[in-house]
């Protein structure tokens, strides 16, 4: 009795170890692409189907990571920059390393993507066009800086908009204008500067002289311009 009883806890366990084992388990990582430049290194690795993937993003000195599907790893890391993915790209997920590189701009965007082009690992091009909006800039910042963001119990930021009623908190500068060229005609450009400070945005988007009108009481300039949009394509 007491053997069957040692047999049937043996079992038990033995069950338990590996049912715990197989929901642990990670995804193992393929490195598919690595480029050492004068500047920095960019590694991508591929994502084994088997296993739990790690897709998370983070950023520290020195180091950009991204994980995702082929066109979030770029996104993630490059929010204002518009990525066209074929179909076929869209199915398999993957871990974008960007190591050393002082910032992350078009300048190294399109190192990378010269560098797919030779290494044939994908189809990779870039177009250009000029188009018209205006530009965005700190006029006052004491103004601005009466909009800070105070983070609440660890949330790092909110999208409560609703319909034509922006209300935005924790948004930098640059999500203020992603989110508006999401939503809205004309284009916004966020003027070149290190703007990482985060603030709440609450305004009428009604029309465009609604947001024009409501950048002033930000303590934000504008002016019409013209920029060369790039978007970079996958296939």
């Amino acid at each position: 009795m007491k053997i069957l009883l040692y047999l049937f806890l043996f079992l038990f366990l033995s069950l338990g170890y590996n049912s715990s084992f197989a929901q642990t388990q990670v995804a193992k990582l393929d490195l598919i692409f690595e480029k050492r430049f004068e500047d920095g290194t960019v590694r991508l690795l591929k994502f084994e189907t088997d296993g739990q993937m790690d897709l998370s993003s983070s950023s520290g000195p020195g180091k950009q990571v991204s994980g995702g599907n082929i066109k979030e790893v770029f996104s993630n890391l490059f929010p204002s920059v518009e990525f066209v993915v074929g179909k076929r790209l869209l199915g398999d997920f993957y871990r974008l390393e960007i190591l050393d590189f002082s910032e992350l701009n078009n300048d190294v965007l399109t190192k990378i993507w010269d560098a797919f082009n030779k290494n044939k690992l994908f189809n990779a091009r870039i177009s250009s066009k000029t188009i018209d909006g205006y530009c965005i800039s700190i006029g006052n910042r004491s103004v601005l800086d009466n909009y800070r963001y105070v983070s609440k119990n660890g949330v790092k930021s909110m999208d409560n908009s609703k319909g034509k009623n922006l209300d935005l908190s924790g948004y930098t500068l640059l999500g203020l204008v992603n989110k508006l060229n999401n939503n809205f005609k004309p284009i916004f450009f966020l003027e070149p500067a290190p703007y990482t400070d985060s603030f709440n945005f609450k305004f009428s988007i009604t029309n465009e002289e609604s947001i024009l009108n409501a950048f002033s009481s930000y303590g934000l300039k504008y002016n019409k311009c013209q920029r060369v949009k790039k978007t970079f394509f996958l296939d």
